[in-house]
């Protein structure tokens, strides 16, 4: 039986101008461990990649796209799904920059010595300000 463990990553807002607001503190810590490059890569190959296109701004679509990923033994992405989307739009934005990560998760091993798979639970929050 393959083992999975679950990371619950609590992320930043995107504001409606565009920027990026993280609050840096011991809710990222786990991050540090888990990607090759640290927190400060992920913002980078991730979480500042994220935009909130203007016409979706109008429309006055706000929320939370819950979604989570598996990571296999590689470091790589083999499963993406969202948990609870807001708008298709935005869904497959979150999707798509975050297939930016690929390849650059580092390996998890367990108390044998075995490479076990792990599953990134995050989330993106998208607000009018």
């Amino acid at each position: 039986m393959n083992t999975i463990v679950t990371i619950i990553l609590l992320t930043l807002a995107i504001a409606a101008n565009g920027q990026s607001t993280p609050e840096i503190g011991e809710r990222y810590k786990y991050i540090d461990s888990l990607y090759t490059d640290g927190f400060k890569a992920y913002l980078t190959d991730f979480r500042s990649q994220i935009y909130y296109p203007s016409e979706i701004k109008t429309e006055g679509i706000i929320g939370i796209i819950y979604f989570e990923a598996s990571v296999d033994t590689t470091g790589h992405i083999s499963d993406f799904k969202i948990l609870c989307g807001i708008d298709p739009r935005l869904d497959s934005i979150v999707k798509e920059k975050f297939h930016n990560t690929n390849g650059k998760w580092r390996i998890q091993i367990d108390e044998k010595n075995r490479k076990i798979p792990f599953i990134i639970t995050d989330y993106v929050y998208f607000e009018l300000r």
